[in-house]
């Protein structure tokens, strides 16, 4: 239980972390791309009002148009980056003029390759290749600006590459620090579960001897008086005490000697139709039915006594609190490592609590059928922690709005 505690704590606690990691460099490598596009975008329209060429950033008035509506972005230095290509296309399709001025790294004839590709793919803006493109339609024909932006694209490459080795070298070194640091967390957890564990184990074996010394008295008044409703009272309520305490040491020594079960291998399928067998007079004497579909061999390594226990359980509780004439349904099947047990019984009526309830200790969903059966909302909690121990898990879901409770057992 505490390993399972731990667990769950890391991982909630990598996950909170690695998401608020990922959202974070998500969010700077995202806001860097577009702050890089939104400046490539104002250099190719200065570059395309000026007709293909870069001017001298001393030229420009300080209340001119031109500095009103770039000086947010330009400065002298930007006017000196700017390594562009620019074409003029006329009405028939036709370029008519080249200007590799501004760029040393392609040639006319690339260049006149890279304009015809993008008028052949009849968009207005994009990227290829590491170059940013935007046309612009002038009174003379089509304008192509080409802006190289390889050196950007690289820095947000490295950008991204350093944000997602950050990420993770940073996730790998929270998970040792959560690890370690989590352990003196759930430390008191601990130690408050294993007092639990030990008073149930000393209380119950403290109460068995007054319980034997009552039930022992009551059998020599009933021998020195003759049977009487206050002597079968005795009898009775110590018998129900024996029982519950016989089920909390049940369920404390199953919780606590994990380690130390007889593991066998065993057939499954045969043990649930020796369980369903037992409890089929029952299930008649109720005017229920048990619908049980299984291999006809099934090999599984474990604890065969405790299996049993387990199965017991789920269809004596089915049983006794299902609707009624109602069916009981049984189904094994075989998974990849994985053996699921589901048993289904109808209900009287919507129950209105989480099911997952009912695998809490003590919790009766019906308190009045439960002393009419004798319960005492324990035995879902032996059989969880029965499927847990071994490596497994027992769930319950309720089916067709709630007229149906479904448990399954994954071992």
């Amino acid at each position: 239980m505490i390993q399972r505690l731990h667990r769950k704590f890391v991982a909630i606690s990598m996950g909170a972390l690695t998401l608020i990691m990922v959202i974070v460099i998500g969010a700077i490598n995202a806001v860097n791309l577009i702050h890089m596009d939104r400046t490539a975008g104002v250099l190719i329209q200065m570059i395309a009002d000026n007709e293909g060429g870069v001017p001298r950033f001393d030229s420009i008035g300080p209340l001119s148009a031109f500095r009103f509506r770039y000086e947010f972005q330009i400065n002298p230095q930007t006017l000196l980056e700017p390594r562009h290509f620019s074409a003029i296309i006329n009405e028939s399709g036709a370029i008519v003029s080249v200007d590799t001025s501004y760029i040393a790294t392609i040639s006319k004839e690339d260049a006149v390759a890279f304009v015809e590709e993008i008028v052949a793919g009849n968009r207005t803006k994009g990227y290829r290749g590491g170059y940013k493109y935007r046309v612009f339609q002038k009174p003379y024909g089509t304008m192509v600006v080409v802006l190289n932006c390889r050196i950007q694209l690289k820095s947000a490459n490295v950008l991204l590459i350093i944000s997602c080795v950050t990420v993770l070298f940073s996730i790998g070194l929270m998970y040792i620090l959560v690890s370690a640091l989590s352990k003196r967390s759930v430390k008191w957890a601990q130690i408050n579960i294993e007092r639990q564990k030990q008073f149930i184990a000393d209380a119950g074996h403290e109460i068995k001897t007054p319980l034997a010394i009552i039930s022992s008295n009551a059998d020599v008044l009933e021998l020195a008086y003759g049977k009487n409703e206050w002597i079968n009272s005795i009898h009775n309520q110590t018998a129900r005490l024996d029982n519950l305490v016989k089920k909390l040491l049940t369920l404390s020594k199953i919780e606590e000697e994990t380690a130390a079960q007889t593991h066998k291998e065993f057939d499954l399928a045969s043990l649930v139709w020796d369980v369903v067998t037992a409890f089929q007079p029952m299930a008649d004497s109720h005017g229920k039915s048990i619908i049980c579909d299984t291999f006809s061999c099934l090999m599984f390594c474990g604890d065969e006594d405790e299996i049993r226990h387990m199965v017991s359980i789920l269809l004596d509780n089915a049983i006794k609190y299902s609707a009624s004439d109602g069916n009981i349904q049984i189904k094994l099947t075989s998974q990849i490592k994985k053996i699921i047990l589901e048993m289904r019984n109808s209900l009287n009526e919507p129950p209105a609590d989480d099911p997952d309830r009912l695998f809490d200790r003590f919790f009766r969903a019906d308190c009045s059928r439960s002393r009419e059966t004798g319960g005492y909302g324990l035995g879902l909690s032996i059989a969880r922690a029965v499927a847990r121990a071994h490596k497994g898990d027992l769930t319950a879901v309720y089916e067709n709005d709630k007229r149906v409770i479904c448990f399954r057992i994954q071992l």
